[in-house]
């Protein structure tokens, strides 16, 4: 079977009707290979794309987590900042305080992460745009 089934019926057609405007074959199976490559791209990106979102969803579950974890360590630590005034040990504090740190710096690597993947979707908005201008086009 041929790479460029429709091209090859079109010239067959042109042969058996003997119209005298014609293209050459190998510039019309090239376009129509240039075709199918955009056609796998395309389903490359959109595969990317779920791919994409799927991780965004993942790092937005774990950006709730975090917040979760973070809101009652922030109400431990304001009542430990109160408690320590009135003669609690500076040891408490510290470790609330380290814990509270650790979950700010995962929070923010959270966002961060989740910023990278938005970039990423749209990037592959663009691509899938392009291509679809390019399908459009041919």
């Amino acid at each position: 079977m041929s790479d460029t089934p429709r091209t090859d019926e079109a010239v067959k057609q042109i042969l058996q009707t003997s119209q005298h405007e014609r293209v050459k074959a190998d510039f019309a199976r090239e376009l129509e290979r240039e075709l199918i490559q955009l056609y796998e791209q395309y389903d490359e990106l959109v595969s990317d794309h779920r791919a994409v979102i799927d991780q965004c969803n993942v790092s937005e579950l774990r950006v709730g987590v975090l917040q979760n974890k973070l809101t009652p360590l922030e109400a431990e630590n304001a009542e430990l900042r109160r408690t320590h005034q009135g003669g609690q040990t500076g040891v408490e504090c510290a470790e609330l305080a380290a814990q509270n740190h650790d979950l700010r710096v995962q929070l923010s690597k959270a966002v961060e992460e989740r910023k990278n993947y938005f970039k990423e979707i749209e990037s592959l908005w663009r691509e899938i745009n392009q291509l679809q201008s390019q399908r459009q086009a041919s």
